[in-house]
């Protein structure tokens, strides 16, 4: 609802200045009261209207205070949500890498034993056949390769079947 508005019916500017009579217009309703208003009640009426309108403020800047206070609540609780599921994927992502270096370094350590166990009980004539730095260079690198490519297929599967289930 609106308040009732104050009109000087003295002046014409409809200032309240000139101490004539005071018409009360109802600002919803329209209607007019012609009372004749002493300049005290026009003062206490004014200094009413004054001090609910700043209760009025005062309410409306408490509720202000209050969402604003929600909301810096829910971006707080939100920025925790992110900075947590961050955290975990990145712990995850060590977990993985962690688990498959691992794996891969067991892979080609088996290979390694295995291949140079075959190397150790070959006859002397493999050896003349075959050079010496060749047959170390497949030691070391064919086997780390193979070890690598087989921890990738591995890793992929596993994350395809996981896709799948989920």
């Amino acid at each position: 609802g609106g308040l009732p508005t104050m009109v000087d019916a003295s002046t014409s500017s409809g200032g309240l200045i000139g101490g004539g009579d005071v018409s009360i217009v109802d600002s919803v309703s329209g209607t007019v009261d012609s009372s004749s208003l002493s300049s005290d009640s026009i003062k206490t009426t004014t200094s009413t209207t004054t001090a609910e309108n700043s209760t009025a403020s005062a309410d409306m800047v408490a509720t202000n205070n209050d969402q604003t206070t929600q909301q810096l609540e829910q971006m707080q609780s939100i920025a925790l949500q992110m900075m947590s599921s961050f955290t975990i994927g990145a712990l995850a992502t060590f977990a993985h890498s962690a688990l498959f270096d691992s794996i891969g370094q067991k892979i080609g350590a088996g290979l390694r034993r295995e291949l140079f166990t075959k190397l150790i009980h070959q006859e002397v004539s493999f050896f003349d056949q075959n050079r010496a730095g060749e047959l170390a260079n497949r030691l070391s690198t064919d086997v780390h390769e193979v070890a690598e490519h087989l921890v990738q297929n591995i890793a992929y599967f596993l994350s395809n079947l996981v896709r799948s289930l989920a």
